[in-house]
């Protein structure tokens, strides 16, 4: 009797109605791509991005890693500097940061330390070659491992202590943050800058209000935004939409079933007779459903694996 059931079914597809074939398979099909977009934003929600803000005044550091979004936070300070040898010198920015977030490239020597009484350098390719002598000359050779003078509000003795090539054009040279506000004090501590790592892009807005808050000088990247707005949209929509031709298609199943119930009820009479029963026909309707949504995943699977 089951077998009997399973090629009826089958066979009573057509009786589906096509609109109603066709709203099944629109629905399945939008399962992938709806699917596809979610799977894009979790993983966007695991992906951190990055935001800068500023500040003139002192900060708790702790306070700031316990709101909510923030992964972890780089303090920066930028500052105009000379740095000279007995032969030549260069005007440079410094960049004052943790060597947990130098990701230059390295192509001699090794990191400054943390902490120290004396800053320690490291120097882009650019700095390496922007060394001058008294006449404005270039320089031909350059001691690295030499002795040299940070000069920035006050004159420093510095070593220099690596090259990295950071893709920048400007001379710059990099130190621990640490050292530079330990030993520079307060005559650079206006121009603080702090890098916070984000958990994701959909997490800036509520940093940056909070930060604003807070009395930081920070705004939020109205690009990252529309573009992360735009996604959470499309997520939405595709959404929607495959869940109301889904729903539309159960419907017009539904409808499409009591039509056939009068539509064919001399056989359904024929098949009770022959010991079918209404829950015999019931599984009949389910069992050709099954079996064209199984068709129509298979057919959209082959469909998306072929396109990708």
């Amino acid at each position: 009797m089951t077998k009997q059931i399973l090629k009826l079914a089958i066979r009573t597809i057509p009786r589906m109605g096509l609109v109603t074939i066709l709203f099944l398979f629109l629905g399945i099909y939008l399962i992938f791509p709806t699917a596809r977009l979610y799977a894009d934003m979790k993983q966007g929600n695991t992906v951190p991005c990055e935001l800068l803000a500023s500040t003139d005044s002192s900060f708790d550091e702790k306070t700031l890693l316990d709101l909510p979004g923030i992964r972890s936070i780089t303090p920066i300070l930028h500052f105009n500097a000379s740095l000279s040898t007995g032969k030549a010198s260069c005007l440079l920015t410094v960049e004052a940061v943790r060597s947990s977030s130098m990701t230059a490239e390295q192509i001699s020597g090794s990191i400054f330390p943390e902490e120290g009484n004396m800053p320690v350098l490291v120097l882009n390719t650019a700095a390496v070659k922007a060394f001058r002598d008294e006449a404005g000359r270039k320089t031909d050779s350059l001691d690295l491992d030499g002795s040299f003078v940070l000069s920035a509000d006050r004159e420093l003795p510095a070593k220099v202590c690596g090259v990295w090539e950071d893709g920048a054009a400007e001379p710059m040279a990099y130190m621990s943050y640490t050292s530079a506000h330990s030993l520079l004090g307060t005559s650079v501590q206006h121009d603080i800058t702090l890098r916070f790592t984000l958990e994701n892009a959909g997490a800036e807005p509520s940093v940056v209000s909070k930060l604003q808050e807070l009395g930081f000088a920070a705004e939020v990247d109205e690009t990252r935004a529309i573009q992360w707005a735009a996604y959470q949209e499309r997520l939405k929509s595709s959404f929607l939409l495959c869940i109301g031709i889904l729903i539309s298609a159960a419907v017009l199943m539904w409808q499409r079933w009591k039509v056939e119930m009068v539509q064919y009820e001399m056989s359904y009479q024929t098949l009770e007779l022959c010991g079918i029963s209404k829950e015999g026909m019931l599984i009949l309707c389910l069992l050709r459903t099954f079996a064209i949504v199984s068709v129509f995943f298979v057919i959209t699977c082959y469909i998306y694996v072929t396109s990708f």
